[in-house]
This record gives structure tokens, sequence and C-alpha cells, in this order.
């Protein structure tokens, strides 16, 4: 029996793989992932989950695995209302949190999360390899655009606060040309409006959630935009979330690893 637990995980490591590979494709490319490719995960994923609980013969795993799709379902929720997420990383999540309710055993070398809920340590890695890939990434975009242009990157904000510019240079975006948002890759991070005297007012835009509407809005007014915007690139999180569910697999929790090996938690 033991032998066919491992290879059911192994079978479920390997769609994984697979599927979020080829997701972070096409999050990549166009933003955008197509709902056939969670419905072949999850109508895979958790079936082999099941199969797993019924060689095992322990009915009470039915509780981590409810338990896992509830967590990760509200924490996704949330995350895609504060605009973090989009519809495809929630559904990610979502087939992970089925699929791998618990953590896997005899895979690569790994230190048990806090709670026994395996995506979290998915969801947990996922973000930290993102904030220290995008930080590093917007950082030097922003020093790229001042070396090259010796002026002020907020020249026509100079009302914004401090606090806000220090966002907009560190987490949020950099200046591009307006043609970019033509692409699928950027989203406007400036607020454009008009007083009734014709005075044009532009104000920086901390928050990323975005709707069909304000994305069809910024393509229909591009023309009229300044030459240079501030933008926020549309971070295609399923590869994070890819590097995530790889990392909690063969290393580990991240946050509990720090714990133990830096601060001897």
């Amino acid at each position: 029996m033991v032998t066919q637990i491992f290879l059911l995980d192994f079978a479920k490591i390997f769609l994984a793989v697979v599927l979020l590979a080829y997701a972070s494709w096409c999050d990549w490319r166009v933003r955008e992932v197509s709902d056939k490719v969670w419905i072949v995960f999850i109508s895979l994923g958790l079936p082999l989950t099941l199969l797993q609980i019924l060689l095992i013969k322990n009915l009470e795993l039915f509780y981590p695995l409810t338990f896992s799709f509830i967590t990760i379902f509200v924490l996704s929720l949330l995350l895609s209302y504060l605009g973090l997420f989009g519809d495809a990383d929630l559904k990610a999540l979502i087939c992970l949190s089925l699929t791998f309710p618990w953590p896997l055993s005899g895979v690569g070398f790994q230190l048990k999360p806090f709670l026994p809920i395996f995506s979290l340590s998915i969801l947990g890695n996922s973000l930290i390899i993102c904030v220290l890939t995008v930080i590093p990434f917007i950082l030097i975009k922003n020093l790229e655009w001042k070396l090259k242009n010796k002026d002020s990157l907020f020249r026509n904000f100079e009302d914004e606060p401090l606090s806000k510019k220090f966002l907009m240079l560190t987490l949020v975006g950099f200046k591009v040309k307006k043609e970019k948002l033509k692409t699928p890759h950027y989203s406007l991070a400036e607020e454009i409006k008009k007083s009734k005297d014709g005075k044009i007012k532009r104000s920086l835009k901390l928050s990323s959630a975005l709707t069909i509407n304000d994305l069809l809005e910024e393509k229909a007014n591009i023309e009229s935009l300044p030459e240079e915007v501030w933008v926020t690139p549309r971070i295609p999180m399923i590869i994070f979330i890819l590097g995530g569910f790889i990392t909690a697999t063969f290393i580990g929790d991240f946050i509990l690893l720090v714990l133990v090996r830096v601060i001897g938690f």
C-alpha cells in the first residue's frame, strides 16, 4: 500500500507541474488561462486524493481535505478582493488545495508547516517568491528610468504624499511610454481627471484591483494620455504559484524554514 500511495503522490505532482507549467506559459503571454486547464486539474487531482483516502482507509482524512479547501478558498477570495490575485490564480490554488490537502511524505526534504495544510505552504512560498522577485524588478525599472531621463520621476505629482511615492517606487509600478498599455502586461497606475476649468489633475493609484471595464477604458483612452505614464505590471502569478508548489514539495515551508534555520525557533 505504501508503494501505491507514493505512486499516487508522484502522479499528483506530475499532474500539477505539467498543468501549472502550461498555465504559467499562458499567463506570461496573454495574462489569461483557459478554464479548461482547471477543469482537467480538478477532474484528475481530486479523484487521486479520494483514492488515497480509500487506500489508507481513514475517513478522518476528509477533515483536512475540507479544511484545506475552505481555508484556501477564503484566503484566495480575500487576495482577489485586494487586487493581488486574478480569477486564474484563485482557481489554481483551489485545485491545489483539493489535490494536496496535506503535506506529502517521502518527497525531498520538508519542514512541516505551522498547520497541516500543504496548500498554505504553497500559498506562502508563492507570495514570498513573488515579493522577492517583483520588488527588485520595480526598483531596477525606476532606477533605469531615472538614469536615462535625468528628471524627476514624480514631475506633475509633487502634491502626492511621500508615503504614496515610496510605495509606488518600491511595490507598485514604474513609468513607461503610454503605448505599453496596449499590451496585456501593464495597467494604468494613475487617475487622470479633468476639472471644470479644463485643468488636468493626475494622481497616483496604488490599488491594482481591475475590472474588465477598467481595462477596456484604458485601451480606449490611451491616445489622450500623456506620453509617459505610471503603470503597474499585471503579475503572472501562476508562475509564482508553480514556484511555490515546487519549493513547498521539495524544500518545505519557507516561513518555518527561516524560523528554524535563521532565528532558531
